[in-house]
């Protein structure tokens, strides 16, 4: 069941029923939050150019008929009348009959998309950046800076990425092992649910795509599995820690690399500055058992007993490598939020640096594609005082303690650096680089 044919089942009170039609209207708000933009102006072109003069709560039912026309799997006449009536149900009964009759326009179609622009516009160009972004619902300013930096095939590709529906997930059991992979896959055999082996780590996660996560829940809760992107995952990989290894995970909160971490063996000291998200990975690690001590925390200000041999800061960021998964970054989002998300990083990361034991390593991560918030932190570090007797330790000849290497295509073009692309791997985009601290 898909989209709007929920609210039956949601009055119904069966459990299942209800974990169905939260599913279905999560899947509804997500897909109209990804295609706003997009909607709005077809919605623009149905009115006649006077969608600019709808009230909020009418606009926003009419982009949910629209987009359930076009993706949500429900019989169009019911779009029609369902959402003619929500709009009575919003306290807006005066505008019921333009609903309606803009949502029967709709359905003689076909919809109006939005025009691309020429082959030879350029992405310095406004109106072009404009209307590239229009075409995938996403902001003028991204779809720019995207298209300048990867060219317009590729550019394109990483915003249908971010727009996919049914996001990846990877799953990993509570403890590391083939063993414990296998148990984990039979498992998920045994509940219907369809996985397969993660090509990036085929020795720690199964990967999920465009299935229910409904089954799993049980097990979730009880700490038995955890989701977790297979690029976050990949962020741990490169961390590579040690059994018993002490590690420090500075900004951790919900925990699923500090998590991912104890599986493979590390001591972790988790730190974050909220409580509210700081709780959630406690709970987590006292349900899956993992060595996670959970401190609440400015990292800034932390002084502990005695240094740490491995430090993880995933340093806040721009998360514009998340949007299939968090569509609504797209819109709170703006150009200045990269600039300002590096120029917090750096002292971030050298207070992390100031943490690292002599001879030890450092990873420094986002959930971001953008090089401001990433490569050029790394570098500025490097150049800066605090950086001194820092070395990079590349990606692309990092053996793991496995006697693996780092997938190739999750590497940047240089090989120096994780950064998986979700258009060329299917996951969410990150980063990470590895720092070595010289031995006194």
């Amino acid at each position: 069941m898909e989209g709007g044919a929920y609210s039956g089942l949601l009055s119904s009170g069966r459990g299942a029923d209800v974990a169905e039609a939260t599913a279905a209207a999560t899947r509804l708000v997500a897909g109209v939050t990804v295609w706003r933009a997009r909607l709005d102006y077809q919605l623009d072109q149905l009115y006649d150019g006077k969608a600019g003069v709808l009230q909020p709560p009418v606009r926003a039912v009419l982009r949910c008929g629209l987009y359930e026309l076009q993706h949500g799997g429900v019989a169009p006449h019911a779009v029609c009348s369902q959402w003619t009536e929500a709009c009575r149900a919003a306290g807006k009964s005066r505008a019921a009959g333009l609903v309606n009759a803009l949502l029967r326009r709709a359905l003689r179609g076909p919809l109006p998309a939005p025009p691309s622009p020429p082959a030879a516009a350029q992405p310095g160009d406004p109106a072009a950046a404009a209307a590239l972004g229009l075409c995938h619902s996403l902001p003028a300013w991204i779809a720019g800076r995207w298209w300048a930096r990867l060219g317009r095939a590729d550019a394109e590709a990483l915003m249908a990425a971010s727009n996919r529906g049914t996001p990846a997930y990877g799953l990993r059991p509570r403890a590391a092992g083939a063993e414990h992979l296998a148990a984990l896959a039979a498992e998920c055999a045994r509940l219907g649910v369809p996985c397969a082996p993660s090509a990036l780590l085929p020795r720690h996660m199964l990967r999920l795509e465009g299935v229910s996560l409904a089954p799993l829940l049980p097990m979730l809760r009880a700490g038995d599995a955890a989701l977790q992107d297979e690029a976050a995952a990949l962020v741990v990989r490169l961390l590579d820690p040690g059994p018993k290894e002490r590690l420090a995970d500075l900004c951790a909160a919900p925990g699923g690399k500090a998590l991912f971490a104890a599986a493979l063996g590390a001591r972790v000291t988790a730190l974050d500055s909220s409580a509210a998200r700081l709780e959630m990975l406690r709970s987590a690690a006292a349900a899956s058992a993992a060595d996670v001590e959970c401190l609440h925390q400015d990292l800034t200000l932390f002084r502990p007993p005695a240094p740490f041999s491995l430090v993880l800061l995933d340093a806040p960021c721009s998360g514009l490598g998340v949007l299939a998964k968090r569509a609504d970054l797209r819109w709170r989002r703006s150009a200045g939020d990269i600039a300002d998300s590096a120029a917090r990083a750096q002292p971030l990361l050298a207070a992390a640096a100031r943490l690292v034991a002599p001879g030890g390593a450092l990873v420094y991560s986002t959930c971001s594609t953008e090089p401001e918030e990433n490569e050029e932190v790394v570098r500025a570090f490097l150049r800066s005082a605090e950086g001194a007797g820092w070395a990079l330790e590349r990606a692309d000849e990092k053996v793991l303690r496995d006697g693996s290497r780092l997938p190739p295509a999750a590497l940047s073009p240089c090989g120096a650096f994780l950064a998986p692309l979700p258009h060329v791997l299917g996951t969410d985009g990150a980063f990470g680089a590895r720092l070595r601290r010289a031995a006194e």
